[in-house]
């Protein structure tokens, strides 16, 4: 059902978001948002001798992610409870953020987007993969019902301005059905 309505399968997005963070063995990292720690123990288990934070605002997905990063034995992850709006990390202190599945969550984009840019080094990777807003009945449908029940979506234009105006030179990777991934990196 998943895949009828972004449009593409976990593993395929995963893959299009791994291959646009280019991690090699020493990164580090942010995954924004990271509820559960799907993406961020993957990206642990990656790197290696790199390290992975996991920030989220939810302390119950923060539970979970943590006793599965206790459960899968991964030492290079840490989960920090914290809000995207104003993220607790110095500037430029990462190489990679990566932002999936919370993007059309947050009630002011273009501030986690500028936040983001902050805490990335220059030429720093951001991977994101959300909603996306479409055209003709079917896809205007769905707007308005994940609109009712708070949830953004967004056109690739629409992002690729709010990241051009952060900063961010931008690329879409994805975008079918309600779904879009789209790679950026933070200009010099």
């Amino acid at each position: 059902m998943a895949k009828i309505i972004m449009g593409i399968g976990f593993e395929d997005e995963y893959a299009l978001i791994a291959d646009a963070a280019v991690l090699g063995k020493t990164e580090f990292l942010l995954d924004l948002a990271c509820g559960p720690g799907i993406y961020a123990r993957r990206f642990a288990r990656k790197i290696g001798a790199g390290a992975v934070v996991g920030l989220d605002l939810s302390m119950p997905m923060l539970h979970y992610a943590s006793r599965m990063v206790r459960e899968e034995g991964i030492g290079n992850l840490m989960l920090l409870h914290g809000n995207a709006m104003a993220l607790p990390f110095e500037p430029g202190q990462f190489e990679v953020v990566n932002c999936c599945g919370a993007l059309h969550l947050f009630p002011d984009i273009g501030r986690v987007i500028g936040e983001v840019g902050r805490v990335l080094k220059p030429g720093g990777r951001f991977t994101i993969a959300t909603s996306r807003r479409a055209d003709g009945w079917i896809a205007q449908q769905w707007f308005k019902f994940i609109s009712s029940i708070g949830v953004d979506a967004f056109t690739f234009s629409q992002l690729e301005s709010i990241l051009a105006q952060a900063g961010f030179t931008s690329k879409c990777l994805h975008a079918a059905a309600g779904w879009m991934v789209i790679a950026a990196t933070r200009n010099g």
